[in-house]
């Protein structure tokens, strides 16, 4: 799962771990990219609450070879089927 605020990836979702690319403490707080994505297993902390790269170093440095595998996938995807603006008809994709 890839979550989206605007046009920008915010998380990605893969298996038990999610990876952030940019933060927000609230709904309208403001918006932070941390230096390094924030990586954590939400199965064992669904509350997010213990960041694996700042608290066990790189050792999960490796899930961003499938996180970056899905953005790819997506991107190729968008582009291939760009999204439908707001009033435009869809007339389908050739």
């Amino acid at each position: 799962m890839v979550t989206f605020v605007g046009d920008d990836v915010f998380a990605v979702k893969w298996r038990d771990l999610k990876v952030h690319f940019l933060t927000a403490e609230a709904t309208f707080a403001e918006i932070r990219k941390p230096t390094f994505p924030q990586v954590y297993n939400v199965k064992e902390d669904p509350a997010e609450q213990f960041e694996l790269w700042g608290n066990e170093g790189f050792s999960h440095a490796w899930v961003m070879t499938p996180v970056t595998k899905i953005l790819t996938e997506l991107t190729t995807s968008m582009v291939a089927f760009p999204n439908i603006q707001p009033g435009q008809d869809f007339v389908g994709y050739e």
